[in-house]
């Protein structure tokens, strides 16, 4: 025990420094552990791709012209949201009210508005959404 005695600090101010600058330490490794999983996970995850989705299929309807059909790979969507535990294709996407929302994981999702006053029609085919834009005024005229 005596020798023991030998190794540890004396002075009770060098010991509270010392204590003060390991939980100082310790508490920035978590932190920053806890940041590298954050920025892991949002970059592989889901949310990624639900904004990259969400966003391409905005511009690609507010880019169109009327009567025109998109085809979009949705290859990598399916698989994010396969791994996500997510099986129906329809609930990945969705486009109402001029918003475009895409949900490839269990959250909420993203969405996305778009400006065109197009009425939009869309589909799965395999892996790829396929979408249809419509005119609104050809749409009412063919209903009379």
């Amino acid at each position: 025990m005596a020798k023991l005695k030998k190794f540890l600090p004396k002075n009770k101010r060098a010991d509270k420094i010392m204590e003060s600058t390991i939980i100082f330490i310790v508490l920035n490794l978590i932190f920053a552990l806890l940041l590298l999983f954050f920025v892991y996970k949002t970059s592989t995850g889901a949310v990624v791709y639900e904004q990259f989705y969400a966003k391409q299929i905005a511009l690609m309807i507010d880019n169109a012209k009327p009567n025109t059909q998109i085809s979009l790979d949705f290859k990598k969507g399916i698989e994010v949201a396969e791994e996500n535990k997510i099986t129906s294709k329809e609930g990945m996407v969705r486009i109402m009210d001029n918003k475009v929302f895409v949900k490839l994981s269990g959250k909420d999702g993203y969405s996305m508005d778009y400006f065109s006053n197009y009425n939009v029609s869309y589909f799965f085919m395999d892996e790829n959404l396929i979408i249809l834009i419509k005119n609104n005024e050809e749409e009412i005229q063919n209903d009379k």
